[in-house]
């Protein structure tokens, strides 16, 4: 999976932003934006990582509620994440609109390569926490996951090196098929015995 556009509507300190992801390692930077004796703080570079967030998880690492991403004096506040998979040759277009009063909005969209437009047809759901579900199982990574391993931050972090063997074993059998090793045993004997025949 690769990340490839981020649109931001008054979320945070954006005002607008409509960034496509590079495909390389990318550093973000800020301004000071609030107080002479911070160097960058209030400039946004941690928004992009909770728009991020918010987009794929529903939830944030700031641990604060969804009024307080919109912009100080907006009603609302609007997330759109483009993400593709090369396996499936299909993109997923994740629009969040999170909303002062009342309930946020999901629309969730899927596009193959060789389709024109996006389309709901592979990603219907009835409620957002079913909404979430489709995202989670699209990206086949659980929110915990994607919180402790790629979505890092200061005030949440797990160091794969620290975790427990258990932890571990976990999640590389997570990301690994051990069926494509099955009967290779076998095959090695074979190997093996023919060789010392022909020696």
């Amino acid at each position: 999976m690769r990340l490839e556009r981020l649109k931001l509507k008054d979320f945070l300190t954006y005002e607008y932003l409509d960034y496509e992801f590079k495909t390389y390692p990318i550093q973000i930077q800020g301004e000071n934006l609030t107080d002479d004796n911070q160097k960058t703080n209030g400039s946004g570079k941690s928004g992009v990582l909770t728009a991020i967030e918010r987009a794929v998880t529903g939830a944030n690492s700031r641990g604060v509620l969804d009024n307080e991403l919109i912009n100080f004096d907006k009603d609302k506040s609007e997330i759109e994440l483009t993400a593709y998979c090369p396996i499936r040759q299909e993109r997923l277009k994740i629009g969040w609109t999170l909303n002062r009063k009342g309930s946020n909005k999901l629309l969730i969209e899927s596009k193959r390569d060789n389709e024109e437009e996006y389309t709901d047809g592979r990603t219907k759901f009835s409620d957002t926490n079913e909404g979430k579900k489709v995202i989670s199982d699209w990206f086949s990574i659980s929110k915990d996951d994607l919180f402790n391993y790629y979505f890092i931050s200061k005030k949440r972090f797990k160091s794969f090196f620290k975790s427990t063997n258990e932890e571990k074993i976990s999640l590389i059998n997570r990301f690994s098929d051990a069926s494509i090793i099955d009967g290779i045993d076998t095959s090695l004997d074979d190997d093996i015995k023919s060789t010392e025949e022909s020696i």
